[in-house]
């Protein structure tokens, strides 16, 4: 990623960013930080709601297996597969 990259947040609602890089909640000028209309939107929400259990085994597995993040993709796979399945509600 380019430097100045910021993560999504996590499901504590915190951004990560790279070593070097604008600190947390700072960013580079120039940069915009993380899209604030994201976070409150009704699909982010209903994705939080439905998705909390496989996101969760993610964050789980990452902590885990920081020195190898690769051994997380079938975790990803799931809480992405889960995202692309919730309907937004009526």
């Amino acid at each position: 990623p380019p430097r100045g990259y910021l993560c999504p947040p996590d499901s504590h609602g915190r951004s990560g960013n790279r070593k070097g890089d604008a600190p947390q909640g700072k960013p580079r000028e120039g940069t915009a930080s993380w899209p604030p209309h994201l976070p409150g939107s009704p699909i982010v929400r209903q994705i939080r709601q439905d998705c909390a259990e496989p996101f969760a085994a993610f964050e789980r597995c990452l902590h885990e297996n920081q020195a190898a993040v690769g051994n997380c993709t079938e975790h990803v796979n799931r809480f992405l597969l889960c995202a692309e399945r919730v309907k937004p509600s009526a």
